[in-house]
């Protein structure tokens, strides 16, 4: 008799070790949208539509419009937000501010701080600031290290992070100090730009509030083996952002692997910035590849780390000639888990 349970209880341990288990939903937070603009009309304003409209530099006279905008997004399931400074020495539009003198101008910086307090009002959990340097402040411009620009720029930087002072009730609010200015070389004017401002907003602010420099997706491999480089191995930012954009045979999915396998020499927490807006197969596609590394690697600790969450911008994939008026819609992204 001890001899047939023995057996029996072999037999089920072997079945147990050969049984493929399902594993648990990866773990991805529900994200949100990039919120730049209040709404578009590519009628009178080609192209993209959206230049007028920038939700900071007209929140003092759309107050209304902004917050209905916001409420949408909440009431359509969006919890996390991104919100871009556009500027630039001399600049000035709907959109761009003036950043002469290191600074935006009273009305845009009491602008940007009561949006922000309005952002949180409605509920969104997480804030991503990412500073958009344009025209002679945009390294990429650049011939050589600008140092008079870097400067307008760290002041700009600077400034906005005392106005703002502090997360303001969010759970987290996250800067990027280089929108898609990373970048796998390490003799361009953006690498020194970049190796300027890191270690001046370390050593004032520290590392636990700032992404660092997000990632084209046409950086991600060559960026992410320069990360030791800028940010020091020792000392880099909370978390990595990606963003995802299919090009040139370079699928969505393709473009979540190459983030992940090169992740694994740095176990930071990263997620996607920006995506194309509401779109049924990119989220599809990393999903696929989300799940897929799932099965095949062990997640965190001792292998992949899955993207923290996604946010979407308002472009769609099919139409590059116009910006989405309404980024309240999520419902293809929520679907598939983000």
């Amino acid at each position: 008799m001890k001899a047939i349970v023995a057996f029996v209880i072999y037999l089920l341990l072997v079945a147990a070790a050969n049984a493929q288990i399902a594993p648990p939903t990866p773990p991805i937070a529900r994200g949100g949208s990039n919120f730049n603009w209040y709404k578009t009309d590519c009628t009178q304003y080609p192209p993209g539509g959206q230049e007028p409209f920038g939700v900071i530099v007209n929140y003092n006279t759309q107050t209304i419009a902004i917050r209905q905008a916001l409420q949408n997004m909440r009431n359509a399931g969006q919890d996390k937000i991104r919100i871009m400074l556009f500027f630039g020495h001399g600049l000035s539009s709907g959109t761009v501010m003036d950043s002469a003198g290191g600074s935006l101008s009273s009305q845009n910086m009491s602008n940007l701080v009561n949006l922000i307090d309005d952002i949180h009002s409605f509920g969104f959990s997480v804030l991503h600031i990412s500073f958009g340097a344009l025209g002679s402040n945009d390294p990429t411009n650049w011939g050589g290290f600008n140092q008079a620009m870097a400067d307008e720029n760290w002041g700009v930087i600077s400034s906005v992070h005392q106005a703002i002072g502090g997360t303001r009730g969010f759970d987290k609010i996250y800067y990027d100090l280089g929108n898609e200015l990373m970048t796998g070389s390490q003799s361009n004017a953006r690498y020194q730009y970049m190796k300027y401002i890191w270690p001046k907003y370390r050593s004032i602010y520290g590392t636990a509030d700032s992404v660092g420099f997000s990632f084209a997706s046409g950086e991600i491999a060559g960026g992410i083996d320069n990360i030791g480089a800028v940010f020091g191995h020792t000392t880099p930012p909370a978390a990595i952002e990606i963003h995802i954009y299919p090009y040139a045979g370079n699928s969505a999915q393709l473009l979540v692997a190459n983030a992940a396998t090169g992740l694994l020499r740095f176990p930071l927490p990263w997620y996607i910035g920006e995506a194309n807006f509401n779109d049924e197969a990119e989220a599809d596609a990393i999903s696929q590849e989300i799940n897929g590394m799932f099965y095949d690697y062990t997640w965190n600790g001792n292998g992949y780390n899955p993207p923290l969450y996604l946010m979407q911008w308002p472009h769609l994939s099919n139409n590059s000639s116009c910006t989405v008026s309404d980024v309240s819609p999520f419902n293809i992204y929520e679907k598939y888990g983000f």
